[in-house]
């Protein structure tokens, strides 16, 4: 399925994979499954990966079915989780598009030799917070 660029592939019902929208590289990865010891929603990133609680995969999934990427990325800001605080890391808001690592820029920022942040900026120049 292909929406707004972005291409998303269900490989099974457990496991959904949306591509670049540049180059269709893999970028973000949605699998139910086991990370660390802790089965749930397995979220896989440009830069984070973590687990989210099973309860997350029915409306995930549906709305991947609907090619509705802003939609989880608003969701995944309200969890509040280590390592999605801000959302999905590979997806540009401004553009509504997901973006590999090679072409979503990160950018760390440092305050007196301490990381501060991760800035992304997407191939239109926008900016935004992907890991704070």
């Amino acid at each position: 399925m292909k929406t707004n660029g972005n291409k998303i592939i269900k490989i099974n019902d457990k496991e959904y994979q949306i591509l670049c929208s540049i180059c269709e590289k893999v970028s973000v990865i949605f699998k139910v499954g086991e990370f660390f010891g802790k089965k749930g929603l397995i979220y896989s990133g440009i830069v984070h990966k973590t687990v989210l609680d099973l309860d997350y995969a029915d409306i995930i999934f549906r709305l991947l079915d609907q090619g509705k990427i802003s939609e989880i990325h608003s969701i995944l800001k309200k969890t509040a989780l280590p390592n999605i605080e801000d959302g999905i890391d590979a997806y540009c808001p401004v553009c509504d598009k997901i973006y590999c690592k090679e072409h979503y820029q990160t950018i760390e920022h440092w305050d007196n030799g301490f990381f501060d942040y991760m800035e992304g900026v997407c191939p239109e120049g926008h900016k935004r917070i992907i890991d704070d």
